[in-house]
């Protein structure tokens, strides 16, 4: 049994667009109501979002590393397949994973466990007996 998992990380990073703003100045000599004051003053006459990528910046505040990626952290047993230390044999097989005993109750126990693994694949759908 074990676990592993990817590096998590939290970042905080913004994309800022530049706008291309006007503003008419003197609209007329003798009187500034709708430029500067007024009903219809505005602090800019319009604005238009850059459309080139030029004008785009990418901004990256914070980056910071909660966890580290980890892999093959084992809590009991091993990540090897064929380990005699940690991997154990399934009942009635033999004293080993390489199951060199041979003895009536083995063989028995091994056909045992295939027909069980097979019927058990034919009913989930994966059927490796084909």
């Amino acid at each position: 049994m074990g676990w592993g998992n990817d590096a998590i990380e939290l970042q905080i990073e913004m994309k800022h667009k530049m706008a291309q703003c006007y503003k008419v100045l003197i609209n007329d000599t003798c009187s500034f109501e709708d430029v500067w004051y007024g009903r219809n003053a505005k602090i800019f006459e319009g604005c238009e979002l850059s459309q080139d990528k030029a004008d785009e910046l990418d901004l990256e505040f914070y980056t910071y590393e909660i966890e580290l990626k980890q892999e093959d952290k084992t809590w009991a047993g091993t990540s090897q397949p064929y380990s005699d230390v940690y991997c154990k044999p399934l009942p009635l097989i033999g004293k080993t994973t390489a199951g060199a005993s041979n003895t009536n109750m083995s063989q028995w126990a091994k056909s045992a466990y295939l027909t069980a693994t097979n019927w058990i694949n034919s009913r989930e759908g994966n059927d490796q007996s084909k």
